[in-house]
């Protein structure tokens, strides 16, 4: 289709074509003026980048652990909320009743979470026979929450390190590209 008629391309343009945005092209509601054969190959580049996609996405090795198993069920939110509320639970046991946490479960809390994870993941990282190769090429060195980092040439700016076999690595280059509505692997490692 080309670009002038695609509804999906005003995401990527300056979006001023509002009426092709709520309708679609003009010969939509008229089946006898679609295109006579419309392409459903896909392209070399489409190709390639569902290749990519598969090799981002299938980076995952099933565990053995009950914390997996809800991973492995669910999505990457619902798991780290599903924990958020687990750990208040135990919290809120362990505190007298004047103490305890009620409410909407609060940022630092579902981060505290996700710091959880990303030490767990990294721990089980350090067992792996990549892992001494991982941490020359990437520079990994520990930040002050014990956490590694990949340390580049950007100061200040420093990813985390997750291994790549790891089912919640998968969830979240999952959820990245969920949150970047499906757009490609660039925008998704872009997210990640």
């Amino acid at each position: 289709m080309p670009t002038d008629q695609n509804p999906a391309d005003i995401g990527s343009r300056d979006g001023s074509n509002s009426a092709l945005w709520m309708n679609g092209p003009p010969w939509l509601p008229s089946p006898d003026k679609w295109p006579p054969n419309i392409d459903i190959e896909l392209s070399t580049e489409s190709r390639a980048e569902a290749k990519e996609t598969k090799e981002v996405l299938a980076t995952a090795l099933p565990m053995k652990d009950e914390f997996s198993e809800l991973m492995d069920k669910h999505s990457l939110w619902k798991t780290l909320h599903v924990y958020t509320w687990f750990a208040r639970f135990l919290i809120n046991c362990r505190s007298p009743k004047s103490r305890r946490m009620k409410g909407l479960l609060s940022t630092d809390e579902i981060k505290c979470e996700e710091t959880w994870w990303t030490t767990r993941v990294q721990a089980e990282a350090t067992r792996s026979k990549n892992f001494q190769a991982d941490k020359l090429q990437l520079n990994l060195q520990t930040n002050a929450s014990g956490i590694l980092e990949c340390r580049g040439s950007i100061v200040g700016v420093h990813s985390i390190y997750l291994s790549d076999d790891n089912l919640y690595t998968y969830k979240f280059v999952q959820l990245a590209h969920l949150a970047t509505l499906h757009e490609g692997v660039v925008l998704t490692i872009t997210k990640v």
